[in-house]
């Protein structure tokens, strides 16, 4: 069962954002809970992270979907970032279906190039 949990934490420079922990099965049968989400609190929110280590399985929808929700970010001056991924289900999957880069493929309006699926 797919669940998620909303926080809003403020970081050690005094800056609000918000923290989305997401837990149980993501993929196309709920996929549009998790699109929700993501577009509503994209408008509120200069930064919205979600920590994805509790996901127990992913789909390809998923993502697509983080793709794409990052690129709406990217694109009105928002930040999109994925926390944990290293070692649980959406690290592999992204290992799988081929979602890692070396390079960034949006551009901010500040002229910085990212990709929540970039390799450090």
């Amino acid at each position: 069962m797919f669940e998620c949990e909303e926080k809003v934490v403020t970081s050690s420079r005094g800056e609000g954002y918000l923290r989305i922990q997401l837990s149980g099965d993501v993929h196309i049968e709920n996929i549009s809970v998790l699109q929700e989400l993501l577009m509503r609190n994209l408008q509120e929110y200069q930064r919205v992270v979600l920590d994805v280590d509790q996901v127990s399985c992913a789909d390809f929808t998923m993502l697509q979907l983080l793709c794409a929700a990052n690129k709406y970010a990217c694109n009105h001056g928002k930040v999109l970032e994925l926390k944990d991924i290293a070692g649980g289900c959406v690290g592999e999957k992204m290992q799988m279906l081929g979602f890692v880069h070396n390079t960034g493929h949006c551009v901010d309006k500040t002229g910085v190039t990212r990709c929540i699926w970039m390799s450090e």
